[in-house]
């Protein structure tokens, strides 16, 4: 199961991140026949951006950004997780919740720890990966050191990656549900 996961997420950013990804994809857009430019806005949309004027090299830098984001973003997910079953297990509170909603078995418990120190040891070697693929591709900048100490400085930018942090944080389901509710047809 890692290893797909990490087949996909090469692919996601790694992949994606290539000129070669960025230059086919902006080609293949722009060389639609006329009796198909109704699809080039929604295969820039899903492929690559809508934005106009963007080069390969910037788009690189947007996926390096990207990753930082979701990694970092991932990573405070996951100790948040951990902090809230270790304190649900073991708070003053830890009597009020019934079995039924969370599981009060010591070998859950150490089991379900053990999955996610694992996940995190497994997590940040993909990640330290990412990031020298990305020192390569970026010229020594890497995806985070460098990507978060100008853009954290924007008031508006900090506000947003605050608010992120918290929706992803306590509400991972949130873009599924969003997804579905689109897909719906609820908000036409």
């Amino acid at each position: 199961m890692l290893a797909l996961h990490f087949v996909c997420e090469w692919m996601q950013y790694g992949v994606r991140a290539t000129h070669r990804y960025f230059n086919l994809l902006r080609n293949l857009s722009e060389g639609l026949p006329c009796w198909l430019r109704w699809l080039r806005w929604p295969l820039q949309a899903a492929l690559l951006t809508t934005q106009e004027g963007i080069e390969a090299h910037e788009w690189t830098n947007f996926m390096a950004l990207e990753l930082a984001l979701r990694t970092y973003t991932f990573f405070f997910s996951l100790v948040i997780a951990m902090g809230g079953v270790t304190w649900l297990r073991h708070g003053y509170k830890a009597g009020a919740f019934p079995s039924y909603i969370f599981s009060t078995d010591a070998q859950a418990y150490y089991a379900f720890m053990k999955a996610s120190c694992i996940m995190m040891a497994c997590e940040t070697l993909n990640f330290l990966l990412m990031d020298l693929y990305f020192r390569r591709c970026l010229s020594h900048k890497g995806c985070v050191w460098h990507r978060f100490r100008p853009i954290l400085q924007n008031s508006l930018f900090l506000m947003y990656f605050i608010l992120n942090l918290g929706f992803d944080g306590i509400d991972p389901w949130r873009r599924i549900i969003v997804n579905a509710t689109l897909e719906s047809g609820f908000c036409e």
